[in-house]
C-alpha cells in the first residue's frame, strides 16, 4: 500500500488538489492557445485615447515587423465602421480592449491580440 493511501485526506487537501487540476487545465488551454496558427496580416485595431494602449502599440510599430501588422485607431474620428459590417464586434468593444484579426478571419482579443503581434517579427 502506498503512504499517501493510509493518510487521512482532509476536505482542504482534497479542495487543493482540485485546484491544481483545474490549474493544469488552464496551462494546458493557455498552452493550446499559443500554438493557434496565426494568418499575417494582422490588423490590429487600438485605442489610441488609451496611453496604455498607445505605449503598447508604439514599442510595436518600432519593431521590423515586415509589413505584417497593420494598424487601424479606433478612437480616430475617421474610423470607418464599414470595417465591421457583418461581425459581432462593435466599436465599443474596440475601444475598450485591444483587438486583432488575422487574414484569414480569426479574432485575437487583449493579451492574446499582442501575443499574435509580437509574434509578427519571427
Amino acid at each position: 500500500m502506498d503512504r499517501r493511501d493510509a493518510e487521512p485526506r482532509s476536505i482542504d487537501a482534497l479542495e487543493a488538489g482540485e485546484a491544481r487540476c483545474e490549474s493544469a487545465g488552464i496551462r494546458a488551454a493557455v498552452r493550446a492557445a499559443a500554438v493557434k496558427p496565426i494568418w499575417y496580416p494582422l490588423t490590429v485595431f487600438y485605442n489610441a485615447s488609451s496611453p496604455a494602449c498607445a505605449r503598447e502599440v508604439d514599442a510595436l510599430k518600432r519593431l521590423e515587423h515586415r509589413g505584417r501588422l497593420v494598424f487601424v485607431d479606433c478612437s480616430a474620428p475617421d474610423f470607418d465602421e464599414g470595417m465591421l459590417a457583418g461581425i459581432a464586434i462593435r466599436r465599443a468593444d474596440l475601444l475598450a480592449r485591444i483587438h486583432a484579426r488575422d487574414a484569414h478571419g480569426s479574432w485575437h482579443t487583449g493579451i492574446g491580440a499582442l501575443e499574435a503581434a509580437y509574434r509578427a517579427p519571427y
